[in-house]
């Protein structure tokens, strides 16, 4: 089967479970004010409407928890296939609704598939991208999100013309059932066209598919040549971090409390906070976290956005009605505080490999004192290309127990001129 190997591209249409976010998010807003939806659900305000909007976050909150147990069972690519058939069920509901309680288990069971996507679509990104571009690969997933609300409102504003327009008191249903509809179809685009992207490189490693491992990062990286020094750099990195975290013998959810993890699972569910409360969302986690508990460590992450989220969708309208323009205030008051967390409690990643967190985050060096970017994987890179360093990637023939015995051995290989060849 032909598979897509340029990161942009695969990484840009991974961001569509962003696009779905976006859908989601923007899926009441255009429909609020038509009197289709007034009559229909017997014009629900203050908090009964909060409530009908805060059941997507809510949804959204428990398939962040769940994302991980997904996502490292499944791959990442097959946990966002699976969000997407979720999604489909959530928008068929709530385009067959007949009142409040089935739109809201839609939205429930839609929030669940956003919960999924925004907790693994950025993990797919960063174990995807190289270091160098990682950043700007992450962010499409932000990208992906607003053109979603963008998308999302224009449809409902078109559909709102019909059954003889918003104002019309007889208007038909279809003003709010088509934008509802209509959320399925980039869903149905991202579950099909995953088949034909590979699997993250560093959950495959995780399952001793090492040989399939190191062909995705030669596809990705070096044009389909496994032998490229970078390749073999990473590979290299790979395996010592795979090696590291089974000789601690720890991946579970009771890892994330030991300290040197802890402070950055609370920094990573303190920037989702930031990013409610600051008034929008606009950062994402998850480079930071260590293979053996990135998908658990950023689930909790993202389950930290939506359990915010979800409290703001269902506060903001009443503070809205009783407070009007001073509820914005509090949101600015929000933003200096984060200002002030994220400068003492957020390093630099930029430059840096996954693989390279842990020294990131316990050099001991403040967050707001610039650390040199030296990467071990250019390092090891150059090492290799001048012949200071011999590394053998697995072959068809080796077995996933082989390829992870023959790497240990090369671990710590010698200079070349001491090897035999």
């Amino acid at each position: 089967m032909y598979k897509v190997t340029n990161v942009y591209t695969i990484c840009a249409f991974a961001a569509i479970g962003g696009g779905l976010f976006g859908f989601d998010i923007s899926s009441m807003s255009g429909v609020l004010g038509t009197k289709a939806y007034q009559r229909y659900f017997d014009n629900p305000l203050g908090y009964r409407q909060g409530g009908i909007t805060c059941a997507m976050p809510a949804g959204s909150f428990l398939g962040a928890l769940v994302s991980s147990f997904i996502a490292d069972r499944y791959s990442r690519k097959v946990s966002i296939q699976i969000a997407c058939v979720i999604w489909v069920i959530g928008a068929i509901i709530q385009t067959a609704c007949n009142g409040v309680g089935s739109l809201v288990a839609g939205r429930v069971i839609a929030g669940i598939s956003v919960g999924i996507t925004s907790s693994i679509v950025p993990v797919y990104q960063s174990e995807i991208s190289p270091k160098e571009i990682r950043g700007r690969i992450v962010s499409l997933q932000q990208w992906a999100i607003t053109w979603g609300i963008l998308i999302q409102y224009f449809i409902q504003y078109g559909a709102s013309f019909t059954g003889g327009g918003p104002k019309n008191p007889n208007q038909g249903t279809a003003a709010f059932r088509i934008p509802w509809g209509v959320q399925m179809v980039p869903a149905i685009i991202l579950f099909c066209g995953l088949f034909f992207f590979p699997k993250s490189p560093r959950w495959l490693a995780s399952k001793d598919c090492w040989e399939e491992a190191v062909r995705v990062l030669a596809d990705l990286h070096a044009n389909g040549d496994t032998n490229h020094p970078k390749v073999l750099a990473e590979y290299q990195e790979i395996e010592e971090a795979i090696r590291f975290d089974r000789e601690e013998a720890a991946s579970s959810f009771a890892q994330l409390t030991e300290p040197r993890i802890l402070k950055r699972v609370v920094l990573g569910m303190s920037i989702q906070m930031w990013s409610q409360l600051c008034g929008m969302n606009i950062m994402n986690p998850s480079e930071i976290f260590p293979s053996k508990v990135r998908a658990k460590a950023v689930s909790l992450a993202t389950a930290s956005n939506w359990a915010w989220n979800c409290a703001l969708a269902f506060a903001v309208p009443p503070l809205l009605r009783n407070i009007n323009w001073k509820m914005y205030m509090i949101f600015g008051s929000f933003n200096g505080a984060a200002l002030i967390h994220m400068f003492l409690t957020a390093p630099e990643t930029k430059g840096r490999t996954l693989e390279e967190m842990d020294e990131v985050f316990d050099s001991g060096i403040p967050a707001w004192r610039k650390v040199p970017v030296a990467s071990r994987l250019d390092r090891l890179q150059k090492d290799i290309e001048i012949g200071n360093l011999k590394i053998v990637a697995p072959t068809s023939s080796s077995s996933p127990a082989a390829a992870a015995d023959h790497t240990t051995a090369v671990a710590h290989s010698e200079p070349l001129s001491d090897q035999k060849i």
